[in-house]
């Protein structure tokens, strides 16, 4: 099957009663535990498959159901803070292009960046911290979300790093 983006919270009741609320954020996870964590903290989370599982093979527009969550709304993409220089490269300019297409679906994209060192995922960060400590850590990280245009400056960053000292 196509790898769309999966719900987490997949019921006919939860997505149009949020969508009805027009406010909050969603948060984008590269996959489905990363997603079931914000969930535990009380945030709607989607969980895609991979960091290019944001749309159709051979296309650039965002999945149905992304661009349909994201309209009017502000949408955080939350992927994996990698160590390897290569590999952060690579899903950095991911998470670009997907920012780029949330905001041609009329989204608000920022990006999520924590310490690495704490947990790649944002499932292993938030498992990483004391029960009392997660909800507030994870404010934290919302709150210092990067612009688009702060990401494309982080994202050229990683793609010299990775030119110039490919490990």
């Amino acid at each position: 099957s196509a790898p769309t983006p999966d719900l987490v919270i997949e019921n006919d009741v939860f997505w149009p009663v949020w969508r009805a609320m027009g406010r909050g954020p969603v948060i984008i996870a590269e996959g489905l535990k990363k997603a079931l964590s914000l969930l535990q903290q009380g945030i709607p989370a989607i969980a895609l498959r991979g960091v290019t599982q944001w749309h159709a093979k051979g296309g650039r527009a965002l999945w149905p159901e992304l661009a349909e969550l994201s309209q009017g709304r502000e949408v955080l993409i939350a992927f994996d803070q990698d160590a390897k220089v290569t590999t952060r490269a690579a899903v950095s300019k991911q998470a670009a292009l997907l920012g780029n297409a949330i905001e041609r679906a009329g989204g608000r994209p920022r990006f999520m960046v924590w310490d690495g060192r704490q947990g790649k995922g944002i499932d292993d960060a938030l498992a990483s911290l004391p029960e009392g400590d997660r909800q507030g850590w994870l404010q934290r990280v919302v709150n210092m979300a990067i612009s688009p245009q702060e990401h494309r400056r982080a994202a050229s960053q990683a793609m010299a790093t990775a030119i110039l000292s490919p490990t």
